[in-house]
């Protein structure tokens, strides 16, 4: 299993990501996806199996008022709720996130399994320790 960051170039991994995640060919969110690569808006990790992608892991900056720069871990898919390839994934962008000095990675889930594997790798769940809520706004 390889373990590969994406940059804009690499447009066919990009798409196997997207087919991966989405089950349909989205060239518009393909264009999407690559722009924001290359501005560092967005980071995706990807694992490979004989060069197919077998799973993804897209993260993104955020800045916390009590510890600074962040890392926000938005998701991570894996074929048949793959536990190897959960841990490879956070293990690289844990691996980026101490060699830019981060010290806060956070993640966000509704998956039951990867939900089991926080608990196994000890993040703490907010939602029993903090009184945090999410709220959402649809900007149309």
């Amino acid at each position: 299993m390889e373990i590969k960051s994406l940059s804009g170039e690499h447009t066919t991994l990009i798409r196997d990501v997207v087919i991966m995640y989405t089950k349909c060919d989205n060239h518009q969110r393909v264009d999407e996806i690559k722009v924001l690569l290359e501005s560092g808006s967005i980071g995706i990790i990807v694992a490979l199996d004989d060069d197919k992608v077998s799973g993804f892991l897209l993260h993104y900056g955020h800045y916390s008022t009590w510890v600074g720069p962040s890392t926000v871990i938005k998701h991570v898919y894996t074929v048949n709720q793959d536990k190897l390839i959960f841990t490879k994934l956070l293990e690289e962008v844990v691996k980026q996130c101490r060699a830019k000095g981060i010290q806060r990675l956070d993640m966000f889930t509704e998956d039951a399994w990867v939900k089991e594997m926080l608990v196994e790798l000890n993040f703490v769940n907010l939602s029993e320790t903090e009184d945090w809520d999410t709220y959402r706004l649809e900007v149309q």
